[in-house]
């Protein structure tokens, strides 16, 4: 009798083994993609100059395509390991967000009053907000 593991191929990671080959050149799916992008990307950035010389839009899409397969393919060398790309959008939210107090990444109110923070699986009513004044 033998036991074979499948996670390996149905699991999350299962496409992060695959490669794809175009031209002699061997790459993950989201290699080639990203590659494409930043060519795109780096070309139509570049086409102004185009007056001074005709290449300077190919050597931006070589630039750009460069550029994109490495922010996208490699990670953070502390922390979680994250792409590089996903790490420059967090610290641009995270200066968006400076001095805010943030819970389960929604900005609380902080004007005037008290306020007590407590685990709770349902929302909390205060007691001012509950009793109707009679006149």
């Amino acid at each position: 009798m033998s036991m074979y593991s499948l996670t390996e191929l149905t699991g999350r990671k299962r496409n992060e083994d695959r490669t794809i080959v175009i031209a002699t050149f061997e790459a993950s799916k989201k290699a080639w993609v990203s590659g494409l992008v930043g060519a795109a990307g780096g070309t139509l950035l570049l086409i102004p100059l185009m007056l001074i010389s005709p290449a300077i839009p190919v050597l931006g899409a070589v630039f750009g395509a460069i550029a994109a397969v490495w922010l996208v393919t490699h990670r953070t060398r502390t922390g979680l390991q994250q792409p590089l790309y996903r790490k420059i959008l967090d610290r641009k939210a995270a200066k968006q967000l400076h001095g805010q107090l943030l819970m389960c990444m929604r900005p609380v109110r902080t004007g005037a009053g008290l306020s007590h923070v407590i685990k709770s699986s349902r929302p909390v009513v205060r007691a001012e907000c509950t009793h109707t004044e009679k006149a």
